[in-house]
């Protein structure tokens, strides 16, 4: 697929420049720059394939987020919201 993208003139220059150190093509670089920085949908990074040391299974699921959210309601503390780390 072909696309065509317009650059301020400053960031093209950058785009050659970089490209040319890294001996690529400006395409080359921008799509491997694109390729990094836009994230692909399909990759669901939160998804994990290993054996369950509990013995419970992900069926269990919602059953196990219903228990760790009234355990932490219960010792005060404020729960995340979903898909946030603490840092």
């Amino acid at each position: 697929m072909s696309i065509t993208v317009k650059l301020p003139d400053e960031l093209a220059a950058l785009l050659y420049e970089e490209a040319a150190r890294r001996s690529m093509t400006p395409d080359e670089l921008a799509t491997r720059v694109l390729a990094e920085h836009i994230p692909d949908r399909r990759h669901l990074g939160f998804v994990a394939i290993r054996e369950s040391t509990s013995g419970r299974t992900g069926a269990d699921a919602e059953e196990m987020l219903a228990e760790r959210n009234s355990a932490a309601d219960s010792a005060g503390r404020h729960r995340r919201p979903a898909g946030r780390r603490r840092s």
